[in-house]
């Protein structure tokens, strides 16, 4: 005879524990890096996303004058922020941090809902924001981390809703709950999978098996909602034809681009980067395996037991569109940090909440995590009374940064540069996607759709000769490079020759010339940037 899952998780002595332990941690996490976070700054993606919104709100076509392989979920959040909250990056951080507290107070509630008390709930937001707001500025404002919070709030929607026995009232949370899926996937159409997992072994805690037609059609109606008014506004927006035209002509290439830069070398430093938290995969993994055990041995119908096995869906089915089916990057990998360590906190309270051990290990990785955090970098903290400045230096920016691409003091000197050469409108080509936010800092526009020039054409080398053709017939006078980029060394990039600082550093002779665009020649430099005068009656110039 089946059961159905308690309202109420099973009630562990850990309820008892004092909170006012974790609040003060909290706290004091987020009075030291909190104004940290707000004043690093912007990352490429997201400055091209707000390119595409401002480009968006001036009259342009998404889709047809910018080149974007992914869904216009991100745009639409660019747009509703920017029109509120104006232009700063510190808007934007501010809505990223908001967004983070409410993917936060879900993961919370989970750890209750898995038989936590108030104390192991504070404690996993405490740990959460402690790798979000310490990690590289790579990982914030990032679509992957945004949409961890629809997809957290259709899982704390399906657990609340497993108990439910009534076709109709299944039938609308179902819906709610394919609205939450439908929503994820404008961000990013990668969450069907850990989606689908969440689904699957949910069905095992449904009430009855006939529940099963009302549930996939909640679903499917709440996320062909979704879907539909995603569709309208691109009809209504007129990018619908150059979005298939996308998805059609350019994906295929960009998903074969991301498995060929995929490398074992890329994935360990990135895994470096990320520690110790990285470290949190292992006991996720080790969760995993030992729930699926355990679930072939008995049935455990309690809610504690249905938080604690879709979330572990949810993380093997995000792990798995995360290695598979994306590019290698940082902030595509944050989300199954998060996961992991909300997987490990809901299975410590469901399952070994008494074990001394366990305790012991928590504290031991928590001062591990302590003494590796970035926030102890004495750059960092020394700069902690200059974020409450008026206005931020592009030095002071650059010591908030965790990479050192871009350099912002060199990218003011370019701008600098060029608005003494009165450039206007397309006159700019920013061959790397390092000087994207100069497009916007200098009122400019790509002079072609190919906001990531070099990228574009790394990506897509079979379109290689056809865009730089379309580059040549643009109207730009001047085209800025990055030598590192480029694959020029760190070292060979910044010396400098016998002409001075202003002109190309020595090695820079060794460029082959008949290249575009290093055939123009060299008017500026500023560090590792190097700006070109364009030809202006021809161009014939660019070979491949």
């Amino acid at each position: 005879m089946f059961i159905a899952p308690t309202n109420e998780p099973t009630v562990p002595r850990e309820r008892s524990a004092p909170v006012w332990m974790p609040i003060a941690c909290l706290l004091l996490l987020l009075i030291v890096a909190v104004p940290l976070f707000l004043r690093m700054p912007l990352t490429n993606d997201t400055e091209v996303y707000d390119l595409q919104a401002a480009g968006f709100r001036a009259g342009g076509m998404l889709y047809r004058d910018f080149l974007e392989p992914n869904l216009p979920g991100v745009i639409w959040v660019h747009l509703v922020v920017r029109g509120i909250a104006g232009d700063s990056p510190e808007a934007m951080r501010l809505f990223d941090l908001l967004l983070f507290c409410v993917t936060s107070t879900l993961a919370s509630r989970l750890v209750f809902r898995a038989g936590g008390g108030a104390a192991a709930a504070t404690w996993t937001a405490c740990g959460m924001a402690a790798f979000y707001l310490t990690c590289s500025e790579w990982c914030h404002c990032q679509r992957d981390v945004w949409m961890l919070c629809p997809a957290l709030a259709a899982v704390s929607l399906r657990e609340a809703s497993l108990g439910v026995t009534y076709r109709k009232n299944r039938y609308i949370r179902s819906l709610l709950e394919g609205l939450c899926w439908g929503a994820a996937i404008w961000l990013k159409p990668h969450i069907v999978v850990p989606g689908v997992l969440v689904w699957v072994v949910s069905l095992r805690s449904l009430p009855r098996k006939s529940l099963i037609i009302s549930d996939v059609f909640g679903l499917l109606t709440g996320g062909l909602l979704m879907g539909g008014l995603g569709v309208s506004w691109m009809q209504w927006a007129g990018c619908w034809p150059a979005f298939l035209e996308t998805l059609r002509d350019w994906n295929p290439a960009y998903f074969r681009a991301g498995r060929a830069h995929w490398t074992l070398a890329r994935y360990v430093a990135m895994t470096l980067r990320q520690g110790p938290w990285s470290l949190l995969h292992l006991i996720a993994l080790f969760i995993t395996a030992r729930l699926l055990i355990r679930r072939i041995r008995q049935r455990d119908v309690s809610s504690s037991a249905a938080v604690v096995t879709m979330l572990a869906a949810l993380y093997v089915g995000w792990m798995v569109q995360a290695l598979f089916l994306q590019h290698l990057f940082d902030y595509i990998h944050a989300p199954t940090i998060l996961l992991a360590l909300l997987l490990s906190a809901v299975q410590t309270v469901h399952a070994v909440p008494q074990r001394g051990w366990v305790r012991t290990a928590c504290v031991s990785f928590a001062l591990l995590g302590v003494c590796a955090s970035p926030l102890l970098r004495s750059g960092h903290l020394s700069a902690w009374p200059a974020c409450w400045q008026r206005e931020m230096t592009p030095a002071l920016r650059d010591r908030l940064a965790y990479f050192p691409n871009p350099d912002r003091k060199d990218l003011a000197k370019i701008a600098e540069y060029l608005q003494t050469e009165g450039v206007t409108g397309r006159d700019v080509c920013f061959y790397n996607s390092d000087f994207v936010s100069l497009y916007r800092q200098l009122d400019l526009l790509p002079p072609v759709r190919y906001t990531y020039f070099f990228e574009t054409i790394q990506f897509f080398p079979e379109r290689r000769r056809a865009i730089l053709d379309e580059l040549q017939q643009s109207p730009h006078r001047f085209v800025v490079t990055d030598l590192v980029s480029v694959g020029m060394p760190r070292r060979d990039a910044e010396a400098v020759g016998p002409d001075g600082p202003l002109q190309p550093p020595p090695a820079y002779r060794r460029a082959p010339r008949e290249v575009y665009p290093w055939s123009c020649p060299v008017v500026f430099r500023a560090g590792t940037y190097l700006v070109h005068r364009a030809p202006t009656a021809s161009k014939t110039a660019m070979k491949d």
